[in-house]
């Protein structure tokens, strides 16, 4: 990360206390810290019937929509305790445990009184589904909003359109066209006053090709000038067109072939003495530097004319 951008992690007991969100925004703004993204989201749920649905997909009696492969966790008997849709380090990913069991071993005291303020306490066994969410696909959302992270409607929305077509199911029956066929939602959006949000789940070929061109000039700026803000939009098109990885990958390669074009001498110094001028002088400067040598050679030809 470039030295003025931090990464900013709420710890998981404070997202239980009410007013975390202003909690937050009071520590950025004493701290003058401008928002910029929200790096990962996780969103949990807690007191559904998910294993159940896992179960029927393990009978064979019904198909997953979407191209996310499931990973199931047994134990040594056989025993389901989890399952994982997509992968640790894809942009998101789900998983479903029993949270029952995982609270004794870890004693998180606070999601227990939470539990007794909603009424799950009685229950001997409670399941949770938890999506998380990277940046990338945050950035799909319209309408995904920092300040409404506080907002239960809001988070359940969000969870809504990313399980669409990624936790979702359908009959193993005999219609063969699953865009047809009826779709099976392990969770009640109703319920919980979920709705679906507008995503913009497509990208152009055309569009991500300018975008990783200008990721490349605006970075050569950046590595010439050595102002920040040109490092700055590059980051913010390279989020834009989910490249994130492809951008940190390439840096290393476009700052080989600079210093290869450029030109080094023994101390690191760029030797192209232009470039140097181009580095320190405004564009109105520079064109007098030009003007300069246009006058030069015009004085250099007279005296020759002169001679003659």
């Amino acid at each position: 990360m470039e030295p003025d951008n931090i990464q900013l992690k709420v710890e998981n007991n404070k997202l239980y206390e009410l007013g975390w969100l202003d909690s937050l925004k009071s520590v950025m703004a004493e701290s003058e810290l401008n928002y910029k993204s929200c790096t990962r989201l996780d969103i949990a749920l807690d007191g559904g019937n998910y294993f159940e649905v896992f179960e029927q997909w393990n009978r064979g009696e019904v198909n997953k929509v979407g191209r996310a492969k499931m990973l199931a966790y047994f134990t040594g008997k056989r025993k389901v305790e989890g399952f994982r849709i997509g992968k640790g380090k894809s942009k998101k990913h789900l998983i479903c445990y029993n949270k029952t069991d995982e609270m004794k071993r870890t004693n998180k005291w606070y999601i227990g009184d939470f539990w007794k303020r909603a009424g799950l306490m009685e229950y001997e066994k409670v399941e949770r589904v938890e999506m998380s969410m990277r940046n990338e696909e945050n950035k799909k959302i319209f309408g995904m909003d920092f300040n409404s992270l506080d907002n239960f409607e809001h988070l359940a929305s969000l969870m809504q359109t990313h399980c669409k077509k990624f936790f979702e199911f359908v009959s193993t029956g005999t219609q063969k066209n699953i865009t047809r066929a009826k779709r099976i939602e392990p969770i009640d959006w109703n319920s919980i006053g979920g709705q679906l949000l507008e995503k913009n789940s497509t990208r152009d070929t055309s569009e991500i090709w300018a975008g990783k061109v200008s990721c490349k000039k605006l970075y050569e700026i950046y590595y010439i000038t050595k102002k920040n803000y040109y490092y700055d939009i590059a980051f913010e098109i390279a989020i834009n067109i989910e490249g994130i990885e492809w951008f940190n990958n390439s840096i290393p390669l476009w700052t080989k072939n600079l210093e290869i074009k450029l030109g080094k001498n023994r101390d690191g110094e760029i030797k192209n003495t232009w470039v140097n001028n181009f580095q320190t002088y405004h564009m109105n400067e520079q064109l007098v530097l030009f003007e300069k040598e246009k006058v030069e050679r015009k004085t250099f030809t007279e005296q020759n004319e002169d001679n003659f």
